[in-house]
C-alpha cells in the first residue's frame, strides 16, 4: 500500500481547536509493508502505536497506560487467526470511547451492517485507498471522537449535577449554557423541550421562543437529513441496544429564514423523567464553503488546463502548417522545370518561414521561462546602468517598425539618467512585450506613449496606446498565466496567453511593481515602478546601448512575430 503524502495537506487536516493537543492511533497490520506506510503517513500529527496481528494489539491495550490515551484504532480485516471486526469487538470493553476504523478489499453489505452494529466501527475504508481519503477519514474520526467525549462528558455533567445539585438550578443552568456548542433537548415527537444560550443565539430565537417549537422548523427543506431520518437512525441503534450518537451534516435556518451547515450528534437520554433526545450542534458552515471553494478552484484550474492545451496546440499548428504550405511551394516550384525561378517570390515565402519560426521560438521561450519560474531557477543577471539609456534604446530601436504600421510612437522623459541596479536583458524583454501588445490593438493613426518619470525612491516607467482598451470586469485577470482578456479580441493576433504573466513576474523580480489601467475603446496603460537602488560595485556602472542596437533586431522578430508585417 503506498501513499503519496502532500504534508503540507495533513498539517491543514489536522489543525484542531487545541493545538497542544496529541491523539494516540493504534495501527493493525500484519503486512509489514502496509504498516510502515500507515505510519510514516502519519506519525508527523499523531503519535502511533504499531500491532502486527490482533493478539498484539488485545496485549498493548492489557496495559492500561497504553489503552487510556489511545483515541482510534485502525486495522485491516483479513489477518491471521482473528480478524479485524473479531478484534474490534473485542476492544470495545477495553476502549469503549475509541473510534474504530476497519480496512478492507471487500465484505457483504450486510457482514458490514452487523459488523458496525456489534463492532461499534465507524467506517469502512475500502483498499486501495489514496492517502488524502484516509487522512479525512481520520480527521473525521477525531472530530467525531472529540465530539463525542463532549457529549459524554457533558452527560456525565448533567448526571452528576442532577444527582449532588437537584435542588441548584442555577448551577446546573450555568454548566449547561457554558457549553460552546449548541444544545437542544428535544422529545421523540421533535417538540424542543430545552436549550442553551449557545442554541438560543446561533438560531436567533428567545429561549421561551424555541421552547415548544419542533425541531423541523429549524432544519431547511434543502438539507440532506431530516428529522425523521435522524430519528429512524436512533430508534435502530435503541432497538439494537447501541447508544453512541447519531452524528449527521445538516442544513438549518435560523429566524431570519437563513441557511447554514451544522454537524449535530444526537442521542436518546432520560430528561425529567421522560424518554427525548439531546443534539449538540455546531456550526460548520465555513468548512463547508471552503470545501466548495475547493471543489470550484479545482474545476476552474482543470477548465484553464483544458483551455491552455487547445491554445497551445493552435499556436503550434499554425505556424507549423503555414511553414508546411510554404515548402510545399518552394518544391512544387522549384521542381517545375519549365516555370522560371522568381527570386522574389522565393525570398517572401522564405521570409514567411522565419517569420513564423519565430513565433514558435517565442512561444518555446515563454513555455521554458514559465516552468523555470515556477520551479525557481529563473535568474536574473543585475548590473549598474542608466535605466533612461536602456528604455530610450529600446523604444527607438523599434520606431521604424511602429511607424511602418502607421502608428505614433511618442518617448518622453523628465530624467536624462538615472542609475539603478536592473537586468537590462529582462528589461528589454518587459519593454518588447508590452510594446508589441500595444501594436496588436491600435489601429492606423492611433499613438503609444512611452514615458519616464523620475521619483526618489522609484523610477516609474509607462507603455500607453490609443488602442481598443480592455473591458473593466476583464481587467483583474490581464496579468493570469494562460488567461486571454477575450478571445474574440485576441483571434486577430495570436498569443498563448503566457507573455504578460512572465512580465509581471520579471518586474516583480526587480522587486519592482506592475499595474494596468484601461478604458474600453479610449486605450490602455501599463505603469512599472522599479526601486531606485544601486550595487556596492562602481565597475558594474556601464553603458550597454551598445548591446541593445547589436541584438534588438532579433529579439524584436521573435517578440513581434505573432503580428509581423514588416521585417526588420
Amino acid at each position: 500500500m503506498k501513499f503519496v503524502i502532500n504534508k503540507d495537506k495533513l498539517r491543514e487536516l489536522n489543525k484542531t481547536d487545541s493545538k497542544d493537543k496529541k491523539y494516540t492511533i493504534l495501527l493493525i497490520d500484519d503486512e509489514l509493508a502496509n504498516l510502515e506506510a500507515l505510519t510514516r503517513l502519519l506519525e508527523e500529527e499523531y503519535d502511533v502505536i504499531k500491532a502486527e496481528n490482533g493478539f498484539e494489539a488485545l496485549n498493548i491495550l492489557k496495559d492500561e497506560s497504553c489503552s487510556k490515551k489511545i483515541n482510534l484504532i485502525i486495522s485491516d480485516q483479513r489477518m491471521p487467526g482473528m480478524t479485524g471486526v473479531e478484534l474490534l469487538k473485542q476492544t470495545i470493553s477495553i476502549v469503549p470511547n475509541a473510534i474504530r476504523i476497519i480496512l478492507t478489499g471487500f465484505m457483504d453489505v450486510k457482514d458490514i451492517i452487523d459488523s458496525i452494529n456489534e463492532g461499534h466501527i465507524y467506517k469502512f475504508l475500502l483498499k486501495p485507498l489514496e492517502a488524502d481519503e484516509l487522512l479525512i477519514s481520520v480527521k473525521r474520526a477525531l472530530e467525531t471522537y472529540e465530539l463525542k467525549m463532549k457529549n459524554i462528558k457533558l452527560i456525565d455533567e448533567l448526571k452528576q449535577t442532577n444527582k449532588k445539585l437537584k435542588k441548584s438550578e442555577v448551577y446546573l443552568s450555568t454548566i449547561f449554557n457554558s457549553v460552546s456548542d449548541a444544545i437542544l433537548i428535544h422529545d421523540f415527537n421533535g417538540i424542543i423541550v430545552n436549550v442553551n444560550d449557545t442554541a438560543n443565539r446561533l438560531y436567533g430565537y428567545l429561549h421561551d421562543e424555541l421552547i415548544g417549537m419542533s425541531i423541523k422548523d429549524i432544519i431547511s427543506k434543502n438539507s440532506p437529513y431530516i428529522y425523521d431520518d435522524i430519528l429512524k437512525l436512533i430508534n435502530d441503534r435503541k432497538k439494537n441496544k447501541i447508544n453512541t450518537p447519531v452524528t449527521l451534516e445538516a442544513i438549518s435556518i435560523d429566524k431570519n429564514h437563513k441557511e447554514f451547515w451544522v454537524e449535530s450528534n444526537s442521542r436518546a437520554i432520560i430528561f425529567n423523567e421522560q424518554k427525548a433526545i439531546i443534539a449538540t450542534v455546531r456550526d460548520i458552515t465555513e468548512r463547508k464553503n471552503t470545501e466548495l471553494k475547493s471543489k470550484e478552484e479545482a474545476l476552474e484550474l482543470e477548465k484553464l488546463r483544458t483551455e491552455f492545451f487547445a491554445n497551445i496546440s493552435h499556436e503550434l499548428r499554425t505556424p507549423l502548417n503555414i511553414i508546411l504550405g510554404v515548402i510545399q511551394i518552394l518544391r512544387r516550384d522549384l521542381l517545375d522545370k519549365e516555370k522560371p525561378i522568381d527570386k522574389g517570390k522565393i525570398i517572401n515565402n522564405i521570409d514567411i518561414e522565419r517569420q513564423n519560426c519565430f513565433r514558435l521560438l517565442r512561444l518555446i521561450n515563454n513555455l521554458i521561462d514559465s516552468t523555470k519560474l515556477d520551479a525557481g531557477h529563473f535568474e536574473i543577471d543585475m548590473i549598474n546602468c542608466n535605466i533612461v539609456s536602456v528604455v530610450e534604446e529600446i523604444t527607438l530601436s523599434v520606431a521604424g517598425y511602429i511607424s511602418n504600421n502607421n502608428i505614433n510612437l511618442i518617448f518622453d522623459t523628465d530624467v536624462e539618467e538615472k542609475i539603478i541596479a536592473c537586468d537590462p536583458d529582462k528589461i528589454e524583454r518587459i519593454m518588447l512585450n508590452l510594446l508589441s501588445n500595444c501594436i496588436k490593438f491600435t489601429d492606423d493613426d492611433g499613438s503609444i506613449f512611452v514615458n519616464i518619470f523620475d521619483g526618489e525612491e522609484y523610477i516609474t516607467l509607462s507603455v500607453e496606446d490609443t488602442g481598443i482598451g480592455i473591458p473593466e470586469e476583464k481587467v483583474e485577470i490581464i496579468f493570469d498565466r494562460f488567461r486571454q482578456v477575450d478571445k474574440s479580441f485576441t483571434r486577430n493576433y495570436e498569443g498563448s496567453g503566457i507573455g504578460l504573466s512572465l512580465v509581471k513576474s520579471l518586474v516583480e523580480m526587480h522587486d519592482g511593481t506592475i499595474s494596468v489601467e484601461s478604458k474600453y475603446g479610449v486605450g490602455t496603460k501599463f505603469t512599472i515602478k522599479l526601486p531606485v537602488k544601486v550595487l556596492n560595485k562602481s565597475k558594474e556602472r556601464v553603458n550597454i546601448s551598445n548591446n541593445i542596437i547589436n541584438t534588438c533586431v532579433e529579439k524584436i522578430n521573435i517578440e513581434f512575430s505573432d503580428i509581423y508585417k514588416q521585417h526588420l
